[in-house]
């Protein structure tokens, strides 16, 4: 096998320790599938948050000898690239759901301007941070708000909004007093509420 180049795409990088490179290269008598290998890391005997929580190939690694010796090298080898190929795999599909696809058109709402029941409910929760959504008459409105706060001159601006796969991303931020800017030790409330074309999709407040 050591002649032999395991067919594991290099464009994808997971790490694994010095010792399990080694352990493989050893075991598997190949110096190529080592060097492939050697962008793999586990935490412990674990895979970090890159392999999404599956720990068959670490379970694997972790038998060391005893695992390559009873079902041989060779074969051995080529269950852990099976293995590797099948959780890559898994991630890159996790990654694919989360890009980008378009940026999304919206409109910031002056508070009159929101539709009452939908300005109802935020009264009532707008005393701590909410995220809160709204369907009506094809539309979406999303708003959020960051709680009390001890004075004047917070706002909220949205910096970005967006769609993938299976979701709609928003992601806004609290600012405060403008420089110089006279405040009052007033406690406010600040919120946002943004009106889109409605989307059957998930609403994530990243």
């Amino acid at each position: 096998m050591g002649n032999r180049e395991p067919c594991l795409k290099r464009g994808v990088k997971v790490k694994l320790t010095r010792s399990y490179v080694a352990r493989v290269k050893h075991l598997c008598g190949g110096a190529k599938l080592a060097r492939l290998l050697g962008g793999m890391r586990p935490r412990g005997l674990k895979f970090t948050q890159a392999v999404g929580g599956q720990r068959l190939l670490s379970r694997a690694m972790a038998g060391g000898g005893k695992f390559f010796h009873a079902v041989g090298p060779a074969r051995a080898c080529v269950i852990v690239l099976l293995l590797a190929v099948t959780i890559l795999s898994g991630c890159v599909d996790r990654i694919q759901k989360t890009e980008k696809l378009r940026d999304i058109p919206f409109e910031v709402l002056a508070k009159e301007d929101v539709p009452q029941e939908f300005s109802n409910i935020i009264e009532q929760k707008k005393d701590l941070p909410f995220r809160l959504t709204y369907t009506d008459a094809g539309f979406l409105y999303i708003a959020e708000g960051y709680g009390a706060q001890l004075k004047t001159g917070y706002s909220v601006s949205v910096t970005e909004l967006y769609e993938t796969e299976e979701a709609v991303y928003l992601h806004t931020n609290l600012l405060g007093p403008p420089k110089g800017e006279r405040t009052e030790e007033i406690t406010t409330f600040p919120y946002v509420v943004i009106k889109l074309e409605a989307i059957d999709k998930t609403v994530v407040f990243d």
